[in-house]
């Protein structure tokens, strides 16, 4: 669609040189000869044209195409026609795609074409999941229109709660695991990237000396061939921490303590567990251990239970309780976040020798932080050090070397939950609106932002996923239980 035309100018007047008269009114050239017109006449024509032979020397007069000049060839088309008062040189936006539409990026004459490389891509196109502008509105996807993908899976009813997610890389699937009935039932299953059920709810089997065992608290994550999980019980005189790790068909290996503490029966010594799979045969545990006023976060680092490994109390990280920990692995690295004196803070140790290195200190501001792996690093979000103060973003490499950020996130939210997804990060936020995605690019740019629950009682997030096949996020909305939705790589595919 041609918008406009930009004259670069009019011939000047001047005598027909090959003609004996313009008498059709158009420039005087070797093509415009009037009726009875006789070749090598020099006498005038009737129009104001300059000569026919005369190029665009200055003035914009042409005869011919070529006579005109290209600011921007790459982007602008030029050709000489005939104007009022005679020819001129005019620049439009080239079509290369050829869709009727010319290019917006002639800067001398701009278009309505976006991207005048695909012929799909015009105004008036029909807008489809690709991040990409198709019908040149200025919008994408979710923001043009288009749906999120999926849809609300309820995975359990009435007090169904504290979900838990992991994505099996090699298995293409999310194994997802949750309390049943308050706590009388531990049940894990595994949805595809499409939101289909693999495995239907199955309780998984823990048991010490053939007692079947029930968390309290638990996590989980992939270790490569099965999901790892740590867990919680508070059996009489004390609290214990255990491991288990479960096959993508919900059979549990057995039952290896990591920690008993406590004696007076009362109240957890042991709570807030993260697990992660820091090498092939190799995981690490952090948890916050001790009395309630006084818990330190405890890191323990050990090999498959199969290696007959001996196990310990664990390595304090600190002397003052650590709320809030989270911990993943990335590369050969082992991060790991947590709130120290009201502030969020973190770490990065090695863990190449089986046992972390002295750690780097991550620079944070804010509180409450959350973290994720992603491609080549990790990201972190912390809420707003005051209730008036945003959230923020940062992405760190493999070793803690800050990439980007902070970036500021929507404001009256907090984070929940950050994973990786296929542009870099998506981060989950809980605000006054209900539970929320925001999609963090690789340089810590914003990218889409969607809501998935607008529910006020939310609570109990994560979110895990993949570059190629997209990402899923559990929660808990109030009394109807446990929720799961997947969404593609695109959000709408």
């Amino acid at each position: 669609m041609v918008l406009g035309l930009a004259v670069i100018g009019l011939t000047h007047a001047g005598a027909c040189t090959k003609f004996k008269a313009c008498v059709d009114g158009r420039t005087c050239d070797d093509v415009s000869a009037g009726a009875g017109g006789e070749a090598g006449s020099s006498e005038a024509g009737t129009s104001e044209a300059g000569s026919s032979e005369a190029g665009a020397a200055g003035d914009g007069a042409c005869v011919r195409d070529s006579d005109c000049v290209n600011p921007d060839p790459a982007n602008c088309v030029v050709s000489c026609r005939e104007r009022a008062g005679g020819a001129a040189c005019v620049i439009e936006g080239a079509d290369v795609d050829k869709d009727g539409f010319r290019s917006a990026s002639c800067e001398a004459m701009p278009g309505d074409d976006c991207d005048d490389s695909e012929q799909g891509i015009h105004p008036g196109a029909t807008e489809v999941c690709d991040r990409v502008d198709n019908d040149c509105d200025g919008k994408a996807d979710l923001q043009d229109g288009l749906s999120l993908t999926g849809s609300d899976l309820e995975l359990g009813g009435h007090a169904d709660a504290y979900p838990q997610i992991a994505w099996a890389t090699n298995q293409s699937v999310y194994g997802v695991s949750f309390l049943e009935c308050m706590g009388t039932r531990w049940l894990f299953e595994t949805i595809d990237a499409k939101g289909h059920v693999q495995l239907s709810p199955k309780s998984i089997v823990a048991s010490v000396s053939g007692v079947a065992v029930h968390p309290d608290e638990f996590a989980m994550t992939w270790g490569g061939d099965t999901f790892g999980m740590a867990f919680t019980t508070t059996p009489a005189g004390g609290s214990s921490l255990w491991f288990v790790t479960l096959a993508n068909d919900g059979t549990a290996s057995q039952t290896v303590p990591i920690a008993i503490l406590g004696t007076d029966g009362q109240t957890p010594a042991i709570v807030q567990p993260q697990i992660s799979r820091t090498a092939p045969g190799l995981w690490s545990l952090t948890y916050q251990a001790g009395a309630p006023m006084s818990r330190i976060l405890t890191e323990r680092t050990f090999n498959d239970p199969a290696a007959n490994e001996p196990y310990d109390a664990g390595t304090p990280l600190g002397s003052t309780p650590y709320p809030d920990a989270r911990q993943i692995a990335t590369g050969t690295n082992l991060v790991t976040t947590f709130e120290s004196g009201g502030k969020a803070a973190g770490t990065v140790a090695s863990t190449k020798t089986g046992s972390p290195s002295a750690p780097l200190m991550l620079a944070l501001s804010g509180r409450q932080p959350v973290l994720g792996a992603g491609v080549s690093g990790f990201g972190v979000a912390v809420s707003g050090a005051t209730a008036a103060d945003a959230p923020e973003f940062y992405a760190f490499s493999d070793t803690g070397a800050l990439m980007c950020g902070p970036v500021k996130l929507a404001a009256g939210s907090s984070p929940a939950s950050v994973a990786v997804s296929s542009q870099g990060y998506v981060v989950a936020l809980l605000s006054a609106v209900g539970l929320t995605v925001q999609e963090v690019l690789a340089d810590c740019s914003l990218g889409q932002r969607f809501t998935i629950d607008s529910s006020p009682t939310i609570s109990n997030v994560f979110v895990a996923g993949s570059v190629a096949k997209g990402d899923a996020v559990v929660w808990t909305a109030g009394d109807s239980g446990v929720h799961f939705r997947a969404f593609g790589p695109n959000f709408c595919d």
